[in-house]
């Protein structure tokens, strides 16, 4: 399908005469509500009009992509608005997509699609020097650019995989923490099978009984005074070993779906049983989005 087929003219506001991106948004929201393809949310205003509650990508100087997940929409919806080049300023583009949470492939696809196309520095002139609706419509980008096939976790995920031995001390996964700042190491066998992950909270678990003993002792004095046998425990002893991993080949929304509904942020990814990357929920937006 392509962009064009999603984009109806009474969705696309030209010019959009709002300084604010807020404003700007609702202007859209309201395009959407009058024509039946968003039913009205209180919830979803007030996402879109406060900063820290948007999900925004800004595609160079022009061009503000805000995209949210409600159920005030039964399939993705699209509104574009513009507000062309004139001779006394730059022009810009403000493009809002809704989805609800249930259409996760569609909805990284459609934002996928709409960053890509945009990123063409001519179908971005061409955009923002657009008049009219059908000159929006006529975009090279919305006219031609389609969205594509779904995207496999291979697609996605980092393959430079910082990881550790099981039998390595729990001091020398601090260390690599505090150095390449991670989250999480896959802990991998010598056939590069994946046998558990140790997380933060796995090491503060490890180490809570040594700082509660040390009552209002700073915590890296605590640890300092506590028994070294804790920094040379084995990480097999404090990592987690009920831990979900996915195939490399797994469609990549199938597996951002089952992130979302575990509240999980992060899942080995293996091939063949051995561990080949991993996957984060910031690697998902930076491919998504970039």
């Amino acid at each position: 399908m392509r962009l064009v087929e999603l984009l109806r003219p009474e969705h696309v506001v030209v010019p959009l005469a709002v300084d604010d991106l807020g404003g700007a948004l609702l202007t859209l929201l309201a395009r959407l509500e009058a024509s039946g393809a968003v039913a009205p949310s209180e919830d979803l205003r007030r996402r879109l009009v406060e900063d820290r509650r948007r999900d925004l990508l800004r595609i160079g100087d022009a061009v503000q992509v805000v995209h949210a997940r409600t159920e005030a929409v039964s399939q993705v919806q699209i509104a574009i608005g513009v507000d062309p080049d004139t001779p006394e300023r730059s022009g810009r583009a403000v493009v809002l997509i809704l989805a609800p949470p249930s259409a996760v492939h569609p909805y990284l696809a459609m934002v996928q699609a709409l960053a890509q196309a945009f990123r063409t520095p001519e179908v971005a002139e061409r955009l923002l020097a657009a008049r009219s609706v059908d000159e929006v419509l006529a975009a090279a980008a919305l006219a031609g650019t389609n969205i594509g096939p779904g995207l496999r976790v291979r697609d996605v995920m980092t393959t430079d995989v910082v990881t550790i031995a099981p039998d390595r001390p729990v001091g020398e996964a601090m260390a690599l923490f505090a150095a390449r700042r991670v989250g999480a190491l896959p802990v991998v066998g010598p056939e590069g099978e994946c046998l558990g992950l140790v997380t933060e909270r796995d090491l503060l678990r490890h180490f809570l009984p040594a700082l509660v003993r040390a009552g209002g002792v700073e915590p890296r004095e605590a640890l300092d005074r506590a028994d070294t046998g804790l920094r040379d425990t084995p990480v097999r002893n404090v990592m987690t070993r009920a831990v979900l991993a996915v195939s490399d080949d797994q469609a990549l929304a199938e597996v951002v779906s089952l992130m979302i509904n575990k509240g999980i942020e992060r899942v080995p990814v293996l091939r063949d049983g051995r561990l080949v990357g991993f996957l984060t929920g910031g690697d998902v937006i930076r491919r998504v989005l970039r």
